[in-house]
C-alpha cells in the first residue's frame, strides 16, 4: 500500500479509478491514502429490501422508456410535474420531471408488491 502524492492541490482519490482495477483507494483518519484489493462478487448477496427496491427499480426503468418515448408523453410529463409542484413520492422536491417520473413509478411497484407480500413469494 502506498500514498497518493499530487501534483495540483486536487484532493484524494476515492473509489476505484478504472473498472478493471480490481481495488479501491481510501483515506484513513489519520489523511493516509490506501488502496485495499476487493473480490468484485459483493454486490452479489443483497438482502430481500435490496432486492425488492432493485425489482421496483427495473420496473420503473422499463416504464420510462415504454410509456415515455414519445414527444406528446414527455411534455405531459412535464405539465404533470408543474401541477404536482415538483414534490415527488418521497415529499422532496425533484429538480427534473424524468426524476419526479421515475420516483413515482417506483412508488407505483412498490405500492402495487408490498415487500411482506413480495418476501413471501418464491424468487
Amino acid at each position: 500500500m502506498a500514498n497518493v502524492i499530487f501534483v495540483s492541490p486536487v484532493g484524494a482519490m476515492m473509489g476505484k479509478m478504472k473498472k478493471t482495477d480490481d481495488g479501491y483507494f481510501y483515506t484513513t483518519a489519520s489523511g493516509k491514502q490506501l488502496f485495499r484489493k476487493r473480490d468484485e462478487s459483493y454486490h452479489q448477496h443483497h438482502s430481500p429490501k435490496q432486492k425488492w427496491t432493485a425489482q421496483a427499480f427495473a420496473y420503473a426503468h422499463a416504464q420510462m422508456k415504454e410509456r415515455f418515448s414519445t414527444p406528446e408523453a414527455k411534455a405531459q410529463m412535464e405539465k404533470d410535474w408543474e401541477l404536482a409542484h415538483k414534490i415527488g413520492a418521497n415529499g422532496k422536491v425533484c429538480l427534473t420531471a424524468h426524476a419526479w417520473q421515475f420516483g413515482m413509478l417506483q412508488l407505483e411497484w412498490k405500492l402495487a408488491n408490498p415487500f411482506d407480500t413480495w418476501c413471501q413469494l418464491p424468487h
